[in-house]
């Protein structure tokens, strides 16, 4: 499922979001569908969770997104939103599936955490701005699975 809108990028606070067409939303809803891909402004694809309020379906988009899409707030964008069918539901950094996939103690407590959990430590390393700071962020992330401190 594949559905074009043209979205107003409304803010409240600190959070800016884009409200999503009802018939879209029963669309997603009927799907059982809770994440999805999301272009903004034809830039993405961006994992997001599909979120409601009053019965009114939205998409939350963070200052770093709105940078990335050259977007401001009380702006109209175009917005492409399908079903997200990739394997975590998340960005997927390379250093991570790389280590992942090296190191088989790793991989199988990285597989035990919830998949709340594995979607975090996801996009906690796909934040990193440079490969070097991703590479820290998943060895430390891979050191606390090795320890136990995450479960």
């Amino acid at each position: 499922m594949k559905s074009n809108f043209t979205g107003w990028i409304e803010k409240d606070g600190d959070m800016q979001y884009v409200h999503i067409p009802g018939s879209i939303v029963e669309e997603l809803k009927a799907s059982k569908i809770k994440r999805v891909q999301v272009w903004f402004n034809e830039k993405g694809p961006f994992h997001r969770a599909l979120n409601s309020k009053n019965g009114q379906g939205f998409l939350y988009i963070s200052g770093a997104t709105l940078k990335q899409i050259d977007a401001f707030p009380f702006e109209e964008i175009p917005v492409v939103i399908q079903s997200d069918e990739t394997k975590y539901q998340a960005p997927e950094p390379k250093e991570w599936i790389e280590l992942i996939e090296a190191d088989d103690e790793i991989g199988h407590g990285f597989h035990q955490l919830s998949i709340g959990k594995q979607r975090s430590i996801l996009f906690a390393i796909d934040r990193m701005k440079s490969e070097d700071a991703r590479i820290r962020k998943a060895v430390a992330f891979a050191n606390d699975i090795r320890l136990g401190k995450l479960s």
